[in-house]
């Protein structure tokens, strides 16, 4: 239900307990469960995403090689090139390294 209506465990919880489908005891209970698997969860860590590939994969890869190309030749300023691929400096040249790696 939690995925259904895009909340949490605990809100579910919280409503059941309102509408008078479960007593107290029976909320509290999953309450302290669900606050126990969140912080077991957060210690395991999911250790967040590639930042870098996420953004290697929202380019294509034949753009970002030609753009690579025009930019080196001096047809396309970096500035473009960065509006272009919605990136800065640092991040441009980070993206292009992982793209040059890739493939």
């Amino acid at each position: 239900m939690a995925k259904y209506f895009k909340c949490g465990y605990t809100v579910i919880a919280r409503r059941a307990y309102d509408q008078k489908f479960i007593d107290f005891q029976s909320y509290q209970n999953f309450a302290r469960e669900a606050v126990q698997q969140y912080l077991e969860k957060k210690q395991i860590g999911s250790g967040g995403g590639d930042y870098y590939s996420t953004a290697a994969s929202r380019v294509d890869r034949r753009f970002f090689d030609l753009l690579l190309g025009s930019v080196s030749e001096g047809r396309t300023l970096y500035t473009d090139a960065f509006r272009l691929t919605n990136t800065n400096r640092t991040t441009f040249s980070n993206l292009a390294e992982k793209m040059r790696g890739v493939g």
